[in-house]
């Protein structure tokens, strides 16, 4: 019974697989599992200019862009209230709580939970549908987006001869064919202090984007010496940056960070996706969370990338299989976070 439910594993696998490629599949993906949020942006999107029309280019162009707050928010009131919320958030976080959580990534300590609960007075959620983050991501992908990774963490340093793990070695994320993650450094951080690391050029369709490929659904961790006899130097972007820092970055491409050797970094992470999308949703919704979301004075395309988003059943179900099977038949490669 063993040999025969595991030659049906091998047989069902490969068209389980298929179907998640046929996804990421640009007609497919923009016209078909997208239809909806790209005749939406195409019915109400905005023609952008300054920092925003830049960014975007940038990322057109590269997979990557580099901001500062003060761009978005000259008074400088967001980013000292960001920063203040971090420190009640860092003096919260006990020893004893931290000893208690469960992690994956042993370098970072989380202030928020791992799966937080969308909070409109959390200023932190509030800057992540800020409208012309919200905005620039949606040009960016020719479509209207989701919201649906939170994350606000201490990288702690790990020493110069430590091993890298997890999303400190070079990795594409998993979760769609196009998204973008932004990063928000609320201190200065320096090549010690692990900086987000970028393969410029490495998404879909441009220079380095058939290079180590994602495998539908989940994401690619290449061999490093391989990788960096591929990818030109000046190509590696080291995104060193001053407090305020904001790293706009589609993350299918090629990436690492949080390899920090002396000092922390303390960053925010917003992420942004279509759907696409079939891994599990990174944020949770409160009590009555559509009734508070329309209360807010958020625009459209805020409004939304904020709203509830659920994978299909047969999405999570097929998804679930082949996690399952990979590791059942072959021993593959594993879904990690990026």
């Amino acid at each position: 019974m063993r040999i025969i439910k595991t030659t049906v594993k091998r047989i069902l696998l490969p068209f389980f697989e298929g179907y998640f490629r046929l996804r990421m599949v640009w007609p497919v993906w923009k016209y078909g599992v997208n239809m909806r949020p790209n005749r939406l942006w195409e019915s109400e999107k905005r023609e952008l200019g300054g920092v925003a029309a830049r960014i975007v280019r940038d990322l057109e162009e590269n997979g990557i862009a580099i901001a500062h707050c003060d761009e978005f928010f000259p008074d400088n009131k967001m980013l000292e209230e960001l920063k203040a919320y971090a420190e009640v958030l860092q003096r919260e976080k006990t020893d004893r709580v931290v000893a208690k959580e469960k992690v994956s990534k042993p370098f970072l300590m989380n202030l928020f939970e791992p799966t937080p609960v969308i909070n409109f007075q959390n200023p932190f959620h509030s800057f992540a549908l800020y409208p012309n983050i919200v905005d620039i991501v949606n040009a960016y992908f020719g479509l209207y987006a989701k919201l649906y990774y939170l994350t606000l963490n201490i990288t702690l340093p790990v020493g110069s001869g430590a091993a890298a793990i997890a999303s400190q070695r070079w990795h594409r994320d998993p979760e769609d064919r196009r998204m973008c993650k932004v990063f928000l450094y609320l201190n200065d951080v320096d090549e010690t202090a692990g900086p987000f690391m970028y393969a410029a050029k490495s998404c879909y369709g441009l220079k380095y984007g058939s290079l180590f490929p994602q495998k539908p659904p989940i994401g690619a961790y290449p061999d490093v010496s391989t990788l960096e006899k591929t990818i030109d130097k000046e190509d590696v972007k080291v995104c060193t940056g001053r407090v305020g820092t904001i790293i706009f970055c589609d993350t299918s491409g090629l990436h690492k960070g949080g390899y920090a050797t002396a000092k922390e970094r303390v960053m925010f992470t917003a992420g942004y996706r279509t759907n696409g999308a079939v891994t599990p949703n990174r944020i949770r919704y409160p009590e009555n969370y559509r009734e508070k979301l329309s209360a807010m004075k958020f625009s459209p395309a805020a409004q939304y990338a904020a709203a509830p988003f659920t994978v299909s059943a047969l999405n999570r179900k097929l998804f679930s299989y082949v996690m399952r099977w990979r590791e059942e038949i072959g021993g593959r490669a594993t879904y990690h976070e990026g």
